[in-house]
């Protein structure tokens, strides 16, 4: 039971960062990240952030696509 409050917790600190989107997207030129935005990265537990990431970077081979390569990183 714990993992899945745990699981909705992450989620949902997920979905607040939706204000940070408009700094994310690739051309995007929006300065400074804004202050909701930066409060929504301040309260990310970094095991939700990083098992994101990692899960995200898993998707292509498990829809049986390349693996993701981005130079420079």
């Amino acid at each position: 039971m714990a993992r899945g409050v745990q699981s909705q917790n992450c989620s949902a600190k997920l979905t607040s960062l939706t204000t940070c989107a408009s700094y994310v997207v690739p051309g995007a030129n929006e300065g400074r990240p804004s202050t909701q935005c930066c409060s929504a990265l301040s309260d990310m537990d970094t095991d939700c952030l990083c098992s994101t990431l990692r899960i995200v970077a898993q998707l292509p081979n498990q829809c049986g696509l390349s693996a993701i390569s981005c130079p420079g990183l």
